[in-house]
């Protein structure tokens, strides 16, 4: 999988590549090449197998970004991630910790988990966060500034399935996060078995409304504020 991420502000664009492990390239354009910026390995931030879609805070210009937990694990275990990367040379644990505080069976024998970087929101597992935007404009409450919104797409192996939907994490400038919380619900009903929806990404409007894209029913949502709540 290939996603790219545009930084507005300094005209940055960065790519991420899904490979065995993730890597995310710069594009150069004065050298007009993409160079190497996020990759897994040591000298390097590291997430694990799965970075996804990042998002910059629109008051520091720091990289934040999602990050899908390992399969086959349990139901309950790995977390997937809401990480901070505000500069090179951190490492957020793959192949030998997952969530910070979780010892990989195979590799975790290798290195402890106190030698990383652990991300500052454990979220559900196997919830396949992808997706994520911070709250950066005026159309919306002030209620919602300083929050970070997440596009959960939902499990595939999970006993109990978990996900489908968006998520908001209070965060700030310093990269601290807390109140992980469910803000839009209804894409599964596990009662029924019936999934209506799979939210991917997000992406806020000059209008101030935001749209969240579903691959599932194909359509793209627009949300705004009414003013009535």
């Amino acid at each position: 999988a290939v996603w790219f991420c545009f930084q507005k502000e300094n005209s940055q664009l960065y790519k991420r590549i899904s490979d065995s492990y993730a890597l995310l390239l710069h594009y150069d354009f004065k050298q007009g090449s993409w160079i190497s910026y996020l990759q897994a390995f040591e000298n390097y931030v590291t997430a694990r197998n799965e970075f996804d879609p990042a998002d910059f805070d629109p008051e520091t210009d720091e990289l934040w970004f999602t990050d899908n937990g390992g399969d086959n694990l349990g139901d309950n275990m790995p977390g997937d991630e809401l990480n901070y990367a505000p500069r090179v040379g951190m490492h957020f644990g793959f192949p030998y910790c997952h969530q910070g505080n979780y010892a990989d069976p195979d590799y975790g024998n290798e290195r402890d988990c106190s030698e990383f970087t652990p991300p500052v929101q454990i979220l559900g597992p196997h919830v396949a966060a992808l997706g994520m935007e911070f709250w950066n404009n005026t159309q919306f409450p002030s209620t919602m500034n300083n929050k970070v919104f997440i596009a959960e797409h939902g499990s595939w192996n999970r006993t109990i399935p978990i996900g489908y939907r968006i998520t908001t994490v209070d965060v700030t400038a310093g990269g601290e996060a807390s109140n992980y919380q469910v803000w839009v619900d209804g894409f599964r009903d596990n009662e029924k078995d019936k999934v209506y929806g799979r939210p991917v990404d997000l992406e806020w409007m000059p209008d101030g409304s935001l749209l969240i894209s579903d691959d599932k029913a194909g359509k793209v949502y627009r949300m705004f504020y009414s003013g009535n709540g």
